[in-house]
């Protein structure tokens, strides 16, 4: 909606506002005239509250930050319309943002209205048609794990930030993009809001993406350590291998067969001095 037509609703419910008290304060009404006045009355708030309803649309609650997103979240943003909160869906063509495959990026965004909520990542490697939305409202807020909903086919669902005391105010979030190349992909954050009507409870904004270059693969895990062993007459081990490595099982069974040995010596009486 543009600000031209929301000036223009705004003057019609002004418009109505007035002529509903310029029938209270005509003092000069013969009684038929005001037995009038009650239908006319309620004629007028019926159609006051049908304007007022009209444009009053629930306003963004959010405002993604990085990457720049298609629409933004501030001034007469809406962002209710799924899946990306744009009135005229499309891809934008000035705001992409462009990323290797398995690239982790940084995603940061402010929640200026607060509510018990929860906030979702998700990623659409061909266009935006894949994003799934929530068929009901849970039952207890307080008890619900969105991360146990569905996906649909062809999304990949990347986080999940509950807000269950509508607390958060800032969020940013490390999220590792999918390693295959995407000429034309989608990242959209969602956002859930317990305390609405499921018609009005999602908000949405996305980024336009693309994934090129030589794939980053995924960080290598931490090194396993076998705690060690009580240092007494020398038995101690560590084992520093990999879990992923070939060599991790048999550097394990060597270390752990080194301290039964080691232990089985400290334990054995010596036989030194006897005849």
């Amino acid at each position: 909606m543009n600000p031209r037509q929301n000036d223009a609703r705004a003057s019609a419910r002004i418009s109505i506002l007035q002529r509903f008290r310029s029938l209270e304060e005509k003092p000069s009404l013969n009684y038929s005239a005001s037995a009038m006045l009650g239908p006319v009355r309620a004629l007028s708030l019926g159609v006051l509250a049908i304007v007022l309803s009209i444009g009053s649309a629930s306003r963004a609650h959010i405002d993604l930050l990085s990457p720049p997103p298609r629409t933004g979240g501030r001034g007469n943003a809406y962002l209710d319309s799924a899946p990306c909160g744009q009135r005229d869906p499309g891809r934008s063509s000035d705001r992409v943002s462009v990323f290797r495959p398995g690239e982790t990026i940084s995603v940061s965004w402010d929640a200026y209205v607060q509510h018990p909520s929860y906030f979702r990542l998700s990623f659409d490697v061909d266009g935006d048609d894949s994003f799934s939305d929530r068929a009901s409202t849970p039952a207890d807020p307080a008890r619900d794990d969105p991360s146990r909903l569905p996906q649909a086919e062809g999304e990949l669902i990347l986080d999940y930030v509950r807000d269950p005391g509508g607390e958060l105010s800032h969020v940013e979030r490390s999220i590792r993009l999918p390693s295959e190349p995407c000429a034309e992909c989608t990242l959209q954050l969602l956002q859930f809001i317990y305390d609405l009507p499921l018609d009005e409870a999602t908000y949405y904004q996305c980024v336009d993406l693309v994934l090129e270059g030589e794939p980053i693969p995924p960080a290598p895990a931490e090194p396993a350590d076998v705690p060690a062993a009580s240092t007494e007459q020398g038995c101690a081990l560590r084992v520093r291998s990999r879990p992923g490595s070939a060599s991790f099982p048999l550097a394990l069974i060597a270390g752990l067969s080194y301290l039964r040995r080691c232990r089985s010596g400290r334990s054995a009486p010596s036989q030194r001095g006897t005849r």
